[in-house]
């Protein structure tokens, strides 16, 4: 049924939005590791959801603080190719 589809859709937004939560956490605790790993997550679980755009910009940056280059490059790349403009 239509309404149960749209139920499921927000209910797998929830659990990304809260994987988000957890990562900005990490961030904030200055964990970059662990935020990028659990932004990781949320980008390979959650691909569709509006959560994956800021995870892949906690990817980007974590991953360029703790001298990852290659792949601080891989998630801008992909940040890029899937929302040009950034999130609208």
């Amino acid at each position: 049924s239509p309404d149960a589809r749209k139920r499921m859709i927000l209910m797998r937004e929830q659990l990304a939005d809260h994987e988000l939560h957890v990562a900005k956490y990490y961030l904030n605790q200055g964990a970059d590791l662990a935020a990028a790993n659990r932004a990781g997550y949320l980008v390979n679980q959650y691909p569709q959801t509006p959560a994956a755009y800021e995870a892949l910009k906690i990817m980007h940056k974590t991953y360029q603080s703790l001298g990852m280059n290659k792949e601080s490059q891989e998630a801008q790349a992909i940040l890029q190719a899937n929302f040009p403009n950034g999130l609208q």
